[in-house]
Order: structure tokens, then C-alpha cells, then sequence
């Protein structure tokens, strides 16, 4: 007989998985993906920065600000936000593990309004 168990934990990768591009090397000037203009920055606080000056620019409030467009636009954010919803009306703790640096990935989730789904 099989038996079944409830989740209690999702683990989301950032890069590439709840964001549409990969954000460290595109605020970091990688040459795959998505190709930022320069300047570019490698630090959190740079990176940090770099967002703030990013969500200034016309093409990009276009699309609902950096995060967004990095994302994969407003409908495909609503569809993170449902599925996470339902996780945490299940009762399922979620969390991230990434490589990227922890301030942008905040930021981003913040802006987003996803943040409060994910444990500290």
C-alpha cells in the first residue's frame, strides 16, 4: 500500500527559475542571456545600485520595472505568485537556495511582491 506524504518544503534555484534570465550574470555583464548595457557590477552593492538605476529607464518601465522584465513579464510573475500562494495555503515552507548574491535576489522578490512567501 502506498503511502502519502504531505510536503512541508519547496527549494526554488533564483536564477533561471523563478527569474525568467539569469540576473547575477546579467547585472554582471555576462555574454549569455540577457545582455545589460554597461555598466555593469559584480558586488551587492553594486548590484543593488545597478537595479535602483535600471528601474529608471524608460524601456525597462515599460515592463513593469527591472524585476519584472526579468521575470518574464507581469503574467508570468502572477503565475509564480499563485503557485506560491497555494504552497503556503498547504502549509509548505518555501525556500531558496542560490548561488547569486542575497541582496538582489531580495530586492527583486520585494519589488515583486514574493518575498513574504519564502522563509528568511
Amino acid at each position: 500500500e502506498r503511502v502519502l506524504m504531505p510536503v512541508r518544503l519547496a527549494i526554488f534555484d533564483f536564477d533561471c527559475t523563478l527569474s525568467a534570465f539569469h540576473i547575477y550574470n546579467a547585472l554582471a555583464g555576462g555574454t549569455e542571456g540577457w545582455q545589460l548595457p554597461p555598466p555593469h557590477a559584480r558586488t551587492e552593492a553594486g548590484q543593488l545600485a545597478l537595479i535602483s538605476e535600471l528601474d529608471q529607464k524608460p524601456e525597462l518601465q515599460q515592463h513593469g520595472g527591472f524585476a519584472t522584465a526579468a521575470f518574464g513579464g507581469s503574467a508570468r510573475v502572477a503565475q509564480i505568485a499563485s503557485l506560491l500562494d497555494q504552497l503556503a495555503r498547504a502549509g509548505v515552507e518555501c525556500i531558496i537556495c542560490s548561488r547569486g548574491l542575497v541582496g538582489p535576489v531580495r530586492k527583486c522578490l520585494d519589488q515583486l511582491r514574493l518575498l513574504h512567501y519564502f522563509s528568511q
